[in-house]
């Protein structure tokens, strides 16, 4: 599997995430769509499978679907997002994934209960919006391959 950072901002502000502090000590940088669609070709001939991936939330960059499309026109069988499923509350919105090729995903979610979730991501509301993308998950049929949780002392 190509694990491919495309993105560093996040809808969420997790209370164990560093991803703020490395973009502002300029230790990540951002990457333009020219370079990850670079990345994209030369990986194909090490794996059929990758995933979009980041230090930050996947889905917030605006090129996702063009990026999925290429990926699947150049050969990649799985294709997967790792991300908080937020916006995949907006069924239009991954089902138009979907349709760009995305067949397999990877959801972040820190508690099974929602004012626990919403402490340790800092943001209310976002355990909702979680469930239902991923209630969308399955109305479309893509594999959901994990729920991923950090432990901390807020779930533990």
């Amino acid at each position: 599997m190509i694990n491919l950072n495309i993105h560093n901002k996040c809808n969420q502000r997790c209370i164990f995430c560093n991803t703020q502090k490395l973009l502002t000590d300029k230790i990540w940088k951002e990457t333009t769509t020219k370079k990850i669609l670079k990345k994209i070709k030369k990986n194909i001939e090490k794996s059929d499978t990758i995933n979009f991936t980041g230090g930050g939330e996947a889905t917030l960059i605006k090129e996702l679907p063009q990026l999925i499309k290429y990926a699947k026109l150049i050969g990649y069988k799985k294709i997967c997002i790792e991300t908080n499923a937020m916006l995949f509350s907006y069924f239009s919105f991954l089902k138009k994934l979907k349709e760009s090729g995305l067949n397999q995903v990877v959801v972040s979610l820190h508690s099974h209960n929602s004012e626990i979730s919403d402490q340790i991501t800092q943001t209310i509301g976002g355990y909702d919006k979680t469930l239902k993308g991923i209630k969308n998950i399955h109305k479309l049929n893509i594999e959901l391959i994990r729920i991923m949780h950090t432990i901390n002392k807020y779930n533990y």
